[in-house]
């Protein structure tokens, strides 16, 4: 019972610590998402398994023991001990494809583990757009309300008056839809977060407010070798040719020698065992030709992939320079917000028409929307050219 009472305590206290925890910025997102998805501890777990593979590959068979006793009117008792060698380089061969094997495993683990950080980020980002957008949409249905309860209460209303509050009708109803889709969404995103990162703990606004003041320079390199798509292709290559070098390994025989000694009532003879194939009928032939082929195939698709990466590097850096100069043309948050609050001030002295309060608010959605379209394009360019660089993994907030 006291046991019980315990954990019963310890979930209370792990449940309360959780629930009134908070994360107030980007980078405690990003942390935790780093050590806690559950991707990422299981490509730990691959990898940890990819190091158990090098130890077997590098076993040697056990001595065999062969015992046989004969009794045909004499006793003959024959004892024998043979122990098996690989020839042609097997073992070698085996464990350099083992850790060429490991090498890849990283490699994989590396670009998919970079590919769930550029998301996150994207995420992160995806969630600021929704915390700005869904306050501008609330005040417009507010200010639309406002409106439409002033119709309301004309006892007459003109022909241009009923359209305006039919107009205005239908505009609630649309900025209602939207809201609870975005809301919708928004508690969506959160809750692939939490769950990412492994985390109870309240997202705070704040978590969500990239600063993109520095994600205006680039590293001035050119040099993709650390590229991991890359490497991962370098690595299948290198595990090709280990491959190939291990099928051919396979047509010598192995051999297997020991000594032998027969004993009966009479003698002890003393000899040596000698046993292996004679390869007449199979030289493995077949497997060679099928990993040559399968060499031959990753040395195109490296080369082919080269080629593609720098088309694709260079498609990434003019999306950004032309993304960042749209940006910075279109002007900066805080004139947005100015130009805001005066239209809202206008709005609500009630001298702007029915009509051009909506497309007002229209606008500013819009603009708004286009903003964080572009800083969200901008942004993915950005960690994408880091990804070519192979500098992601020192990505700063």
């Amino acid at each position: 019972m006291k046991r019980t009472l315990t954990v019963l305590c310890n979930m209370l206290v792990a449940y309360n610590i959780s629930a009134n925890c908070k994360i107030n910025s980007p980078r405690e997102i990003y942390q935790l998402i780093k050590s806690n998805h559950p991707n990422i501890k299981a490509n730990q777990t691959s990898l940890a398994n990819a190091n158990i593979d090098i130890e077997i590959a590098s076993t040697i068979s056990n001595p065999r023991l062969e015992v046989e006793r004969e009794i045909n009117g004499e006793k003959t008792t024959e004892v024998s001990i043979m122990q098996k060698f690989e020839l042609g380089g097997k073992r070698q061969n085996r464990i350099s494809l083992a850790k060429k094997n490991n090498e890849l495993q990283k490699n994989i683990i590396d670009f998919e583990n970079q590919e769930i950080l550029i998301e996150t980020i994207l995420d992160i980002h995806e969630l600021h757009r929704l915390n700005e957008i869904l306050p501008l949409y609330t005040e417009s249905l507010e200010a639309f309300k406002k409106i439409l309860d002033s119709l309301a209460k004309s006892k007459t209303l003109s022909p241009e008056k009923i359209v305006e509050r039919d107009t205005l009708e239908l505009v609630i109803s649309d900025y209602k839809f939207k809201i609870s889709k975005l809301s919708s969404e928004k508690k969506e995103k959160e809750g692939l977060i939490r769950f990412k990162a492994q985390t109870n703990c309240k997202l705070t606004s704040s978590a969500f407010n990239l600063d993109l003041r520095s994600w205006k320079e680039l590293s001035p390199t050119k040099d993709l070798s650390n590229y991991p798509k890359l490497k991962l292709i370098n690595s299948k290559l290198e595990t090709s040719i280990y491959s190939y070098e291990l099928e051919r390994s396979q047509s010598y025989p192995d051999i297997e020698i020991g000594p032998k000694v027969i004993l009966d009532n009479r003698e002890k003879i003393y000899g040596v065992n000698i046993s292996f194939d004679i390869p007449v009928f199979n030289q493995n032939t077949a497997r060679k030709e099928r990993m040559l082929k399968n060499l031959n195939l990753t040395r195109a698709i490296k080369k082919s992939s080269e080629e593609e990466t720098a088309i694709r590097y260079q498609s990434w850096i003019t999306k950004y320079q032309d993304l960042l100069e749209t940006l910075e043309k279109i002007g900066s948050q805080r004139s947005f917000e100015e130009k805001h609050k005066r239209m809202e001030k206008l709005f609500k002295r009630g001298i702007i028409s029915t009509n051009l309060v909506i497309e007002t608010h229209r606008q500013l959605i819009e603009f708004s929307e286009t903003r964080h379209d572009l800083e969200h394009g901008l942004i993915e360019a950005y960690l994408k050219i880091n990804e070519f660089h192979g500098t992601l993994d020192s990505f700063k907030f």
